[in-house]
């Protein structure tokens, strides 16, 4: 059994150089990588990219992580598309009753227009966040943040409050996509 190679230089199939000692990766047909000799008698291994990828492998922790981001995309969309239930459910029908047609317009516009204002400002806190102090945690806080006023908009008393809540839950669903 052969020792895998330690990884001097990983391409995307294109040329790859380390210091003085350049090869075409493209030409490389062994999944292990190709040593070459470098200026002083210094030996560089090389891998493809996906080389490096298949020499890694697939586990348990690589099915987990699809999973979870699977699943979060998945209540990412569908929190998007509730907005198409919410307004025409609420508006109306449990807020603004006897208001006019242009008033619940209005605030069903207000309704959609919130998530969407917070998501744009999740979308650029979590990001900088993200790069600061890692993705992990990032996505752990968006996460807790669209459950907690997720299930705080159901109990809203009224419509302002109900509006404030989407905000707060666009801001979440900003960060879930950009912490990956």
């Amino acid at each position: 059994s052969r020792e895998r190679p330690t990884m001097g230089g990983i391409t995307d199939g294109g040329t790859a150089t380390t210091g003085p000692c350049p090869i075409d990766a493209s030409t490389d047909d062994d999944a292990m990588g190709t040593t070459m000799d470098c200026e002083g008698g210094k030996k560089e291994t090389f891998m493809t990219l996906a080389s490096a990828l298949d020499a890694l492998g697939w586990g348990p922790f690589h099915w987990r992580l699809t999973l979870q981001c699977g699943l979060s995309w998945a209540c990412d969309m569908i929190e998007i598309s509730l907005i198409s239930f919410l307004v025409p459910n609420t508006i109306g029908t449990v807020f603004l009753v006897d208001a006019p047609q242009a008033q619940q317009d209005l605030y069903g516009f207000l309704l959609g227009a919130v998530t969407f204002a917070g998501i744009l400002l999740g979308s650029l806190c979590f990001g900088l966040a993200s790069d600061v102090y890692g993705r992990r945690l990032g996505y752990l806080v968006s996460t807790a943040i669209i459950a907690l006023f997720g299930l705080l908009c159901a109990a809203s008393p009224n419509l302002p409050t109900l509006i404030a809540l989407r905000a707060v839950v666009g801001f979440g669903l900003g960060g879930v996509t950009c912490s990956f």
